[in-house]
């Protein structure tokens, strides 16, 4: 293999989207989406750092440590919703399916509207929660 480019950004965790993007959370509390070159496309700051990225239904989501799950445009990074989920547990999965956006804790499953961050259901299983897919 060879290497066609790197960007050293500090990337805590990342997601690719459908169309070849990547897009990063630095350890700095940034979102960066990359094009498949390694230009920087946009930049954004959640305000916190990022424990969980996903990349769905032509938005960038983020969950931060303090609680909060936001919306972006995948294209542009335009903010569009946050859903707060109060602090406490760092996520242990984000996934996106048919214009829901799941986000799992330790000890909470909710599920949320992809386009407006509604709230569809929260589940709270007797047990812990180690990681979510779908399939």
């Amino acid at each position: 293999l060879e290497e066609l480019w790197s960007l050293d950004v500090g990337v805590q965790v990342q997601a690719l989207d459908e169309v070849g993007s990547i897009y990063a959370g630095t350890n700095g509390s940034g979102v960066l989406a990359i094009s498949t070159t390694g230009d920087i496309q946009w930049e954004a700051d959640p305000g916190a750092v990022i424990d969980a990225l996903k990349a769905a239904d032509g938005q960038v989501f983020t969950n931060t440590v303090g609680g909060t799950l936001a919306a972006r445009d995948a294209l542009s990074g335009t903010f569009t919703w946050e859903s707060s989920r109060g602090g406490g547990a760092a996520a242990r999965g984000l996934e996106a399916d048919g214009g829901s956006i799941y986000l799992a804790t330790e000890n909470i499953l909710v599920a949320l509207d992809s386009s407006s961050g509604s709230s569809l259901w929260k589940a709270a299983p007797s047990g812990s929660i180690w990681a979510i897919e779908t399939l």
